[in-house]
This record gives structure tokens, sequence and C-alpha cells, in this order.
């Protein structure tokens, strides 16, 4: 008995533990298998309320994004915005979103506008860039460097709590088609706490972290929630935000737990336990009972694999109703949602994407569009550039741009995208949602161009606009009030004047602040700018009958309507006291008015002459022809102008210059004619007194013994007499409006001597000259000319020249000039009898050195004036061009110095000393030595004779150009007239016994060298005679 029972014992225990073996890794198996599941329903349920909280969110910020950008445009529509006006957008903006805690504009970087100003203590006036924390300061500028909208936060603010910030800049519109100019800052302060808590409510079930996404820890900055989400396995999504990405975390609100054993496997587990064992038993005790017991055994693990396989559907089931609630949630999600590839085909699209683009549903989308870029995009290069931010970002977030919709209608869309990449970095699809924003984008439009309308109607009013706060300063004005006020806009803006009005401007505007329209006007002074005019001001409140009110203020200046007023009485008077002679006829001709200068010119009283015709004032003298034509005139609407003989009551007659005006009322229908007419019976009596006087001068003029000619201010002839046109052989009527050029030689220099001639007088001075012309017959013809302006003071009237023949003159001289020459040529024989008078005494005797100079001295002299002898008589071979010098290669340095050591004595005398340039190197010319000396002496001379004491005469060398040659200067210019004739014959100013050769002779002695001479002379710079001559 004892042995069977420890054999019993032994059995029942190997048979347990055989079955544990079986049993207990199978329910492990089966119990891990259900973990996992559990597992992935627990993420993937957290993963669609993080998914909703991140829409929550996407939506939320969108909606904020579109406040502040509706502000920014408010505030570049409206530069100078009133704090009422501001006001009462800022609370429509607030109404509908609970979260914001302020809204702000900043001019310049300073708080100007701040809604509501009651919880905000501080703010108002706030220097931003001076003020803020640094880290605000940084968000602010990257706002301001991007020129878009920058979300900063959560943040401490400056007056209390915690809040995001979202800032843009404002780019206020510069006009005269200059790119817009940076007007300051718009900022909506959003409350933090109550923001994110729209992301999750309460019963959401889960736990929500946010954090900023950076590459560093401290980029990493905890934005929201708890930071231990982020330790604890969460479930991660990105949110791309102006202000950079955001990561979002979530665990389960009860965080990660484990799935708990069901009772069933844990049951059906001992009891396939106890089964297997008592199978195991019987096996071993008895082989029958071992069959049953594997039966019973099966049995049991059939109904554990069945328990097993319900639970395992169960967990099934819920994983695909919480897939069908994300698809449903994707399907009727209120946003377009889509997948696409990045060389632009949709992968998948949610219903609202499809209808979006105008298909009924995501398979019609899918099936018609097969490139994005050719068939929703606008413009290509906008996808270019779409795929080039997201190569380089990973993501966009509300970036708005056109698309395509299937009837070819524009859309505004704001897209929200994630760039989807593989193990390689390369991106592999596209995947985001996009909301229609095209009303928002057409309200802004509109909202800008109605902003535009009514500024460019209040700029460009024709009257003076000016905006009042419900205090009574001044908002905003016009330009043309600005104008009419004397001021700048900086001036008024703020400025209270009510307390300095005018009482009567004053009472009509505190009645329109009181919500009643009113007007006022009178002389005012502008209190600003001081300027003095007549107004009409018309003041009308905003909010018509509530008190106070905002109002807008038109200026008229009515100034001129007063001063036309105040014409209309001086034009009366003017017209009653007119020494002209005024009447007005209707249409018809009946006189329905005179002035009082009618009545002492006619003798008509007005009352007579009142309807009555002018044909009363008829004095038979002109033809009714000439009535008809004038008649004609006046019924097409012309004015008529001529002049009227009439007769007087008495019957004298008299001349009126008279001006007939037709005048129209507005349809142009002529009503009245006005004839203005001026006696001018005196003046035709000395018209016919001028025209005999002139007819009296017309016989003087041509039986004049003398030539006549008038030019004209450009020098050509109006008319000259009968005695020019015999001088040079010409028809004087064939010269009219021609130039004088036909009766001169044609040599350069005479041509050069017209021209300075006619300058002169051209310039109000007289000039007389005398000149050689050869007329039509070939005859030399001698005269004196003398030019002078007809009119000093009108250049216009031309000038008045006198030809007087003095050819027999001319020729008195020329005989005078060969007795001369006869006499110089006499009078060589005595000098050759003192040249030799130092031979004849050197031969007598001995002789002392200071003897021998004297001789020697006498004998250089008197060769110097046989040489002067010869070429005073080959001055007239000159003269006629026969003349032909020795021309050899000589030094111009050497000789004009010897030409100035000889005069030395005369500069001494003078007080006069001639500069000479020292170390001078020889100047080389072609010429003759007797010929240049000569020039160089006449030219010393003169300019030595010239000057007073203490002055210098200055001479230097030129060589340049293939010329070689000499400049004489001295400060003293010769005077004025004698400049055209400096190298003439006779010729001479300011010396007493000048024969006016010296200048002439050296002219012609330069010239038969092949060479020039020519004058500079100025006031400034006095005068300088220049000589060249080939160089050698």
């Amino acid at each position: 008995m004892p042995k069977g029972l420890v054999r019993t014992t032994v059995l029942v225990a190997a048979a347990l533990l055989g079955a544990a073996l079986v049993v207990v890794p199978g329910s492990w198996v089966v119990l891990d298998s259900e973990n996992a599941r559990f597992a992935a329903a627990q993420r993937a349920q957290t993963q669609l309320v993080l998914a909703e909280a991140k829409v929550a969110l996407e939506a939320s910020l969108a909606a904020r994004l579109t406040s502040l950008r509706a502000l920014a445009a408010f505030a570049a529509s409206q530069p100078d915005v009133g704090e009422a006006e501001f006001a009462i957008f800022a609370q429509g903006l607030a109404a509908s979103l609970p979260d914001i805690r302020s809204v702000q504009l900043a001019r310049n970087f300073v708080v100007s506008h701040l809604y509501p100003q009651s919880r905000n203590n501080g703010i108002l006036g706030l220097d931003l860039r001076a003020h803020l924390p640094p880290a605000q300061q940084a968000a602010l500028e990257r706002a301001v460097d991007a020129n878009a909208p920058v979300l900063d936060g959560p943040v401490p603010l400056l007056q209390g709590g915690i809040g995001l910030i979202i800032r843009s800049p404002v780019l206020a519109p510069h006009g005269g088609g200059q790119p817009p100019q940076r007007w300051g800052l718009a900022t909506i302060i959003l409350d933090a706490d109550a923001f994110f808590a729209q992301a999750t409510p309460p019963d959401s079930g889960i736990r929500l972290a946010i954090r900023s996404a950076g590459q560093t820890d401290r980029e990493n900055r905890l934005l929201f929630g708890h930071g231990a989400v982020f330790n604890d396995a969460p479930v991660l999504l990105n949110l791309e935000t102006p202000g950079g990405l955001w990561q979002l975390a979530a665990t389960p609100a009860l965080g990660w737990t484990a799935m708990t054993t069901p009772p069933t496997l844990v049951g059906g587990s001992c009891a396939a336990w106890l089964a297997l064992s008592a199978a195991f038993f019987i096996l071993l005790i008895w082989p029958t009972r071992l069959r049953t017991a594997v039966a019973a055994a099966t049995a049991a693990l059939d109904a554990a694999r069945q328990d097993l396989e319900r639970t395992v559907a169960e967990r099934t089931s819920a994983l695909v109703a919480a897939n069908e609630t994300l698809g449903a949630l994707y399907d009727h999600a209120p946003v377009g949602i889509f997948t696409s590839t990045p060389d632009g085909h949709y992968l998948k699209a949610n219903a609202f994407l499809a209808r979006m683009y105008g298909f009924d549903t995501p398979e019609a989308l899918l099936d018609h569009v097969a490139s994005i870029q050719d068939q929703i995009y606008v413009d290509f290069t906008e996808r270019q550039r779409l795929l080039e931010l997201l190569t380089t970002r990973g993501s966009l977030s509300n970036h708005e741009i056109r698309r395509l919709t299937r009837a070819g209608d524009v859309i505004w869309v704001s897209l929200n995208i994630l760039a989807v990449r593989d193990d390689a970095g390369d991106i592999v699809r596209l995947e985001g949602f996009c909301t229609d924003v095209t009303k928002r984008k057409l309200a802004e439009a509109a909202l800008a161009r109605q902003e535009r309308e009514l500024r460019i109607i209040f700029e460009n009013s024709p009257l003076g606009l000016v905006a009042f706060d419900p205090d009574g300063a001044i908002v905003k004005g016009n330009q043309r009030f600005l104008a009419l006020m004397g001021t700048t806009a900086e001036q008024i803006q703020g400025a209270n004047l009510v307390p300095r009005m005018p009482a009567f401007v004053r009472e009509a505007l505190m009645g329109a602040l009181a919500g009643e329209p009113s007007q006022a006007e009178g002389p005012y002074t502008s209190v600003l700018g001081g300027r003095s005019l007549n107004i009409r001001a018309v003041f009308n409140p905003v909010l018509t009958g509530q008190d106070p009110s905002p109002v807008i203020a038109s200026v008229e200046d009515i100034s001129e309507r007063r001063a036309q007023e105040q014409r209309l009485r001086l034009l009366r008077a003017a017209v009653e006291q007119s020494p002209a002679s005024i009447v007005i006829t209707d249409e018809n001709g009946s006189i329905e008015y005179v002035n009082p200068y009618f009545t002492e010119l006619t003798g008509y009283s007005a009352a007579e002459a009142r309807g009555k015709t002018p044909r009363v004032l008829s004095s038979g003298i002109h033809d009714k022809a000439f009535f008809q034509a004038m008649w004609q005139v006046l019924q097409a609407g012309n004015i008529w102008r001529g002049e009227l003989c009439n007769r007087k009551r008495n019957g004298d007659l008299y001349w009126e210059d008279s001006s007939i005006s037709p005048i129209r009322d507005d349809q142009g229908r002529i009503t009245h004619f006005v004839a203005v007419k001026e006696d001018i019976t005196e003046r035709k009596e000395r018209e016919a007194r001028l025209h005999q006087l002139m007819t009296e001068y017309e016989a003087i003029f041509n039986a004049s013994s003398v030539g006549i000619v008038h030019l004209d201010s450009e020098a050509r002839v109006v008319r000259a007499n009968r005695c020019f046109g015999v001088l040079f052989g010409i028809a004087p009527e064939t010269l009219a409006g021609r130039g004088l050029d036909a009766i001169h030689e044609a040599e350069p220099r005479r041509e050069t001597l017209r021209r300075e001639v006619l300058a002169a007088v051209a310039e109000g001075r007289e000039a007389s000259v005398e000149e050689r012309f050869r007329n039509r017959s070939g005859q030399v013809v001698w005269c004196s000319i003398h030019g002078r302006r007809i009119d000093a003071e009108r250049p216009q009237a031309g000038s008045l020249w006198i030809f007087d023949d003095i050819t027999a003159r001319k020729d008195l001289e020329a005989i005078r000039e060969d007795v001369e020459r006869i006499m110089r040529h006499d009078l060589k024989a005595p000098l050759n009898s003192i040249l030799n008078l130092p031979e004849l005494v050197a031969a007598l005797g001995e002789t002392t050195q200071e003897q021998r100079d004297i001789l020697n001295e006498i004998e250089q002299s008197g060769r110097l004036m046989l040489d002067q002898i010869d070429l005073s008589l080959d001055l007239y071979k000159m003269e006629t061009g026969t003349y032909a010098p020795e021309v050899q290669r000589i030094d111009l340095t050497r000789i004009v110095t010897t030409a100035a050591e000889m005069l030395v004595t005369l500069a001494k005398a003078r007080g006069v000393t001639i500069d000479l340039p020292p170390g001078q190197v020889p100047v080389f010319a072609l010429g003759n030595a007797l010929l240049t000396q000569t020039i160089a002496g006449n030219l010393l001379k003169n300019a030595l004779e010239a000057e007073p004491a203490g002055r210098v005469v200055a001479v230097r060398f030129l060589l340049a150009q293939g010329l070689a040659g000499f400049a004489v200067s001295n400060p003293t210019p010769p005077p004025p007239e004698i400049v055209p004739v400096f190298f003439e014959k006779y010729a001479t100013s300011g010396k007493r016994g000048g024969s006016g050769l010296g200048t002439y002779s050296a002219r012609l002695m330069a010239e038969c060298q092949g060479g020039e001479i020519r004058l500079d002379a100025s006031e400034a710079a006095g005068v300088t005679v220049t000589v060249r001559l080939p160089a050698a």
C-alpha cells in the first residue's frame, strides 16, 4: 500500500509537470501576441487624437495669421489712422477670437495704437527696439528682415502673463510709382494657455506637449505641456509655423498601459493544464484512460483556442474601427488633404480637395489630373519655387499660392506641406493639407482697393478735407487742406485747435461733434500756418445723432469768389470810368447799355441810346457790304476788329478803333455783343502827318550825296539809297535781305575787318573805318565808313551805315607818298657822305677812343638810317605784292634781343622794363633778318610808348606746328575803336606825331616773308602781338 501511494504520487507529479511544459509556453505566446496588438491599437488611437490636435492648431494659427494680415493691410491702407477707427477695427478682430489678448500697431516701431488699453498698461508709446527683452528683439528683427509674419513664444509679457506674439512688418504705399516704404509693425498677442487649450479638449484622453524643434537643447524649448511626455515614447508630429518648426508629442492620459491578462485565457490555460495533466496521468496509468484524457485535453485546448481567437477578433475589430474613424476624418475633413509625388502626380486626395478643384470625387481628381504643374498651377515657376523651398526647409506652413480649378478659375489656397524623405534623404512624396483662402484674398483685395479709392478721393479732392476725432483733435487732413491752411501733416496730427478757432468755426464744429451737421463761412486765419483767407466749411458727423461723434469737414477757399465779386464791382467801376466807349447790345443789335464815355463822345445819353441800334451813329462813309461782312463775322461767333467812321449827334465825324465780341450762354448760343471803341480821331490825323513826313524823308534819303544803308540785327540789308547803288554799280533794290559781301574784295583780312566792325556796332559802339572796294565795273573805290545803331535801346532796330566816297583823297595821298619816296631816294646821297665822314676824320690824324666810339656810332646809325630808307622804299612794293625778300635761316632770339637793346635808352627814359626770357635757346626761322628786326623794333617801340612808368613789356618766343615766332605783350590794351583797324594804314591812337605806319608796315613785312601777325586784346589780359614765320 505505501509503495502504491508513492508510485501514484510520482505519476501525478510527472503528469502535472509534463502538462505544464506544454501549456505554459503556449499561453505565453498567445499573451505576448495580444499585448502587441493592444499596444498598436493604443498608439493608433493616440496618433488619431494628436492628428486632430495638429489640425486644430493649424486652423487656429491660420485664423490668427489671417487677422494679422488684415491688421497689416488696414495699417498700410490708412497710415494715419486715428485711435477711434483703430479701436473699431481691432474690436471686430478680437470679438471672434477669444484668445487674442491685445492688438497693436507700432508706427516706426513705437506702439502708437493699442486695443484694449485697460489690460495693457505701460505699452502705449513703448519703443519696441529699445525696451523689448533680447529674445523678443531677435524675433522682431527676424520679422523685419524676412518681411513676413513671425511667431514668437510663449514668452513673458511686459504687461504680465505668458503669451504668444505674432508680428508682421507693415509696408505703406509711397505713391508716384515708388516702392512701398516700411511704416512700422502690426502685432497680435495671444493668451498662450487659451490658444493651446483649443488643441485638446479635456476629454481627449491624451497628454499633449509641444516644443520647438531645433538643432540644440536650447532651441528645443518646451512650449506647452509637460516635458516628461517626450521621455515616455510619445507619438510625434511636426507643425510648421511662422516661428519655426513645432514638435507635437502625445501619450495616453494615464500613460502607456499593458494589457490586463484576460480571465478566459487564465482559466483556459489552467483547464488545459489540468486536463493535459490528467491525460498524461491516465496515459501513464492506463492506456484507455490515456485516450480519454487526450480527448479531454484536446477539447480543452480547442476551447482555449476559440477563446483566444475571439479575443484577437475583438482587438482586430477595434483596430479596424479606429482606422475607419481616421479614414472618415480624412474624407470629411474641412480642409483638402493630399499625398503627391515630387514630379507632380497625386497619389491620394480627400473629397474636400476634389471639390475645391471642381471635381465630384477624389477618384475623378486622380483620374483627370495627370500633371499638377500643368493643370493645377497658374504659373509653373511657382511649383518649381515651392519644390526649392521644400528641398531646403523640409516643410512649409501657410504657404499661399494660386491654383486653377477644373473650370479654369483661379483660386488662392494656403498650403501646409511636409516633404517625406527616404533613408538617402531624397524626397519620395509630399503630404499636406490646404484651405481655400480665395474669399479672404478677394476680401483683402477689395478692402485694399476700397481703401485706395477712398484715399485717392480723399487726397485728390478739390476741397480741403479734414477728419476730427470725437474730442475735436485733428486725425488727418488731405493735401488741399494742408495747402489752404499753410501747414504740414506733422503739425496738424493730433492737434486740438478748437479753443483757438474763431467763434463761428468753433460753434459749427462743436455742433457736428454733438452729432448735428453744420457749416460756417467767413474770413479765417489758420491757427498753425497763419494764412488768412475766406473759407466755407461744412462739418458732417460720422455718426449722425450720436454725441460725441467723429467729424469729417470739407473746407473750400472762397477767397477767389469773394475776389471775383470785388473784381466785378471794380470792373463795373472801370467800365463806368473807362476812357473807351463801351456798348452792349442784345443778339439783334439793340443797345442795352452804354457807359458814360459813350455819351461824352457821341452826345447821345444812355436813355436816348437804349433800344436803338448802332446804326444811329452811321456816317455814310462805309458802304452796305462793309457792314454785311462785319455782321457775318459776328454771327459766326468770331471777334470783329476794325476802324469805323461814325457821326456824333451834332453831326461831326470821328474815327473809332472798334473791337466787337459775341457773348455766349452755357449752351453756346449768342445772347449779346460787347463793343469796345477807342476814339482814334487824333491818331488818324497823326498818321496822315507821319505819312507826309515819311514821303519827305524818302526824298531826302534818295537825294543824299553819300551812300546810306540800313542793316537789320542780322547784318542783312533792309534798304539802300540811290547814291549807294551808283557808288558800287548795284541796283539798291536788289540788295534787300542780303549781306554786303558782294561789295568786298575776296580778301580774308578784309572779311575779318568787316566782321569786327559789324560786331562793334552790334555791341552798341560807333565804328569808323576807311576801306577799299571794287565796284561792279572793276574800278577801285575808297570809302570812309561810319556805322552806328539806330536805337541804342532796341538792337532789333538794326544799324545805319554811311559810305562817303574818299577815292579822290586817297589818290592825293598816293601822290604824296610818291613824293615822299622821291625825297627818301634823294636823301641817300647825303647819307652816303655821312657814312664816309668817320673814315675821312680818321685819315686826318690820331683820334681818341671816345672819338672813335662816337664815329662808330655815327657810322652805325647812318647805315641803319640808310637801311630804313631802303626799306621804306620797298614798302610800296610790299603793298603792291611785287616785293620778294631774301629769305634765309635766321635766329629770332638774337634779332629780337638786338632790337630790344637798341631801345634800352627809350625804356629807361619812360621807366618801363623790357622782360626777355633768361637763358633763351635759339629759335630759328626762315625769313629776312632786316625785316624781322624792323618788325620787332616797331612792336617793342609801340609797347614802350603805350605804357606808363613802372610797367613791364614782356617778350616770349614760340616754336610749334612748323612755325617759329615771338610775342610782345604789354598790360594796356588799345582803345576798342582801334582794334578793328590796328594793322591798317595811318591807324594810331594816344601818341602825338605818330604816323600810323608802324603796325601797318609790320603786317606787310610779316606777310611778304610768308608769315602772319595777330592781335589779342582784352581789358583783363592787356594786348599781345604775335608774329609767326615758317620754322627753319
